[in-house]
């Protein structure tokens, strides 16, 4: 999962110039899609402020809800040798609040549409990315699943 969720880092940008290089009349609508993607992520994240369930307060008067932890960070601390902490003191901290929606989840799913007109065996493959990344996302406790669904919308 770890892995899956880091591939978000490459995958995306692998993607787009692959396109850029077959296709600039799509790389053309993949680049608009994906600013229009960003500016209406951005305006949700200042009209609905939200947290991400490590950043969840503490269940109260409820034993049986699990508290969840931020699995990334941890690992990254154990696999990065400081790489991890290197690269927030280079590029900053992320926004805590800003979970709705999960842009990692509307970028990967963007990329299902040119994928496809690559071939159907290409947008399979990402549509089960997709759907990795959706679970990672979830499971690793960066996003609700409620995030994820609107990521994709």
């Amino acid at each position: 999962m770890t892995s899956i969720h880091w591939s978000y880092f490459i995958i995306p940008h692998a993607v787009a110039i692959r396109v850029w290089q077959k296709n600039s009349a799509l790389f053309r609508h993949y680049l608009s899609a994906m600013t229009l993607l960003l500016a209406v992520g951005l305006c949700i994240y200042f009209l609905i402020p939200s947290n991400p369930p490590w950043l969840a307060p503490e269940p109260v008067n409820s034993p049986s809800a699990a508290v969840v932890y931020r699995v990334m960070e941890t690992i990254g601390r154990e696999l990065g040798g400081g790489i991890y902490q290197a690269s927030y003191r280079v590029i900053g901290e992320s926004n805590a609040i800003a979970a709705m929606p999960s842009i990692h989840m509307a970028i990967t799913f963007l990329m299902v549409f040119p994928a496809f007109h690559a071939g159907k065996r290409w947008g399979i493959a990402a549509l089960v990315y997709s759907g990795l990344m959706g679970i990672a996302l979830v499971y690793l406790g960066e996003h609700y699943v409620v995030d994820v669904v609107i990521g994709c919308v």
